[in-house]
């Protein structure tokens, strides 16, 4: 998705590179702290992964916002952007499953 979204706003070879990679190795790390820290916070199932998401997507855009060219506002909408494509996606797999 970030491959994508750079080349359609004209990022460099180099940035879109680095910018995937740096999405990837975030991806990895707050899907983790999301599944090792979701059991422990005793708040209401609903409320806590809505709550998590939404850390995530800050965490993650401003990322984006400091590693890859771009602003601040665009970072959080690219971040907003990929979690909710993953979730859906989640959410589609485990209805067929």
């Amino acid at each position: 998705g970030m491959a994508v979204l750079l080349w359609i706003w004209g990022g460099s070879r180099a940035q879109i590179q680095r910018c995937v990679l740096v999405c990837l190795g975030v991806n990895l790390v707050t899907h983790a702290a999301f599944w090792l820290a979701y059991p422990l916070v005793p708040v209401e199932a609903t409320l806590r992964l809505w709550g998590f998401e939404a850390l995530i997507v800050a965490v993650e855009g401003l990322i984006y916002h400091r590693v890859c060219p771009l602003s601040l506002p665009r970072a959080m909408g690219i971040s907003l952007l990929l979690n909710l494509s993953s979730f859906w996606l989640g959410n589609v797999l485990w209805q067929l499953a």
